[in-house]
């Protein structure tokens, strides 16, 4: 018999993130020993680090589904970038226009990455002043994608390359 494992040292939330082109790339392989999943980077030129802006907007849903095809999966990874700044127009010009994977790390120290060779993540941006002072100026987001496989387990030392 087989027992699921609870582990109630437990925080929500994304502390890093990094959206990587596909032509930074070279595969993502298996350690079937571990289980974990490895990249192997071509490149870090164009990937774009988004740095986490307060505890409470950065997050990760999948949510699984099934229909005739099989089993699909709903990426959504969001958070917000503070004040619609003209310094981040060009980047943000970029990630609306290009298709991403999206590596992140949670606050329980686990990284995942989202997006595989057949599907990567849509950037979709909602921006907005606020109607009043005390609103957020800011830009929201979220990377969207409906996969065939859910987001995968990458080794930390991954992560650790790029920053």
């Amino acid at each position: 018999m087989k027992t699921l494992k609870f582990d109630f040292s437990n925080m929500g939330g994304i502390c890093r993130m990094y959206a990587i082109p596909p032509s930074c790339i070279r595969r993502v392989r298996k350690d079937y020993m571990t289980g974990l999943y490895y990249v192997d980077f071509r490149n870090y030129d164009n990937i774009i680090f988004i740095p986490i802006y307060a505890d409470d907007t950065f997050y990760f849903n999948e949510d699984q589904s099934f229909d005739n095809p099989g089993d699909g999966y709903s990426i959504n990874i969001g958070g917000v970038i503070p004040k619609l700044m003209f310094e981040n127009t060009s980047d943000i010009s970029i990630l609306e226009r290009g298709q991403w994977y999206v590596l992140f790390a949670d606050n329980n120290g686990r990284v995942k990455l989202a997006g595989d060779d057949e599907v990567r993540l849509k950037f979709l941006t909602h921006k907005t002043t606020g109607t009043r002072a005390a609103d957020r100026n800011q830009i929201a987001f979220t990377f969207s994608s409906i996969q065939e496989n859910p987001t995968i387990d990458i080794t930390p030392d991954d992560i650790d390359k790029i920053y």
